[in-house]
């Protein structure tokens, strides 16, 4: 993104911030954020000299086409192209107990990458409740797996909002990692050969009809597409 910026001769300057993933003020911000954001005014203060110095454009640079206003969020399930073998699971779940997964085979496995901070995340558990339910007599399992939150954390939002499927726990972020996880939710959708077959990285609907049909389907060994 930088470069693009400063492809124009724009003077561009930025800042990384420790410590800070993303700002999500549902609930209270966290001590980082408060650091980082109590230190925010003088470091724009003491920028403004650096501005002052640098050369602006006296007009825009017109855009060579009209901008389509797409994001890079997919909203939508699409089919996973990158040719990555699903990684073996060996987490902690909520109540202590170690879940080890290292075999896809046999079932469709839906995984769920999640926050209890993230609105988005929170939107589609419902719907995750319903298509586990609707996928019942098929064979099919969800797996969620919480990043980077302490067990108390997690479980006093489990007694306020209801979740039907394993929840395990990431505690310090690398298996996220390991699945190249940047933001959440992120789901990924495995076939009964054990391929990753689908991935979304935002909140959908998982009990619409054409998402049950693709299920039903991955979990007959046959293509929905």
């Amino acid at each position: 993104m930088i470069e693009k910026l400063r492809q124009h001769g724009n003077p561009v300057y930025f800042r990384i911030i420790p410590d800070v993933m993303s700002l999500f003020y549902q609930q209270p911000p966290t001590r980082q954020m408060k650091e980082q954001a109590r230190s925010l005014p003088l470091q724009i203060r003491k920028m403004l000299a650096v501005l002052e110095q640098s050369h602006v454009p006296d007009s825009p640079i017109p855009l060579k086409e009209a901008a389509t206003g797409k994001s890079g969020i997919d909203l939508q399930l699409k089919t996973f192209s990158a040719n990555h073998p699903p990684i073996s699971i060996d987490l902690p779940d909520i109540h202590g107990n170690t879940i080890t997964k290292t075999d896809y085979t046999g079932k469709v496995t839906v995984i769920n990458f999640w926050a209890t901070w993230c609105p988005p995340c929170i939107e589609e558990i419902p719907s995750l409740n319903r298509l586990k339910n609707k996928m019942q007599g098929f064979p099919f399992e969800i797996i969620s797996i919480n990043y980077a939150e302490d067990q108390k954390t997690i479980l006093e939002f489990m007694h306020r909002i209801n979740v039907e499927f394993p929840v395990l726990l990431d505690q310090n972020g690398d298996f996220a990692r390991q699945w190249n996880v940047i933001s959440y939710p992120s789901t990924f959708v495995i076939d009964a050969q054990g391929k990753i077959r689908y991935g979304v990285n935002a909140a959908i609907e998982w009990d619409s009809p054409e998402l049950i049909e693709k299920m039903k389907s991955l979990s007959r060994n046959r293509s929905p597409d």
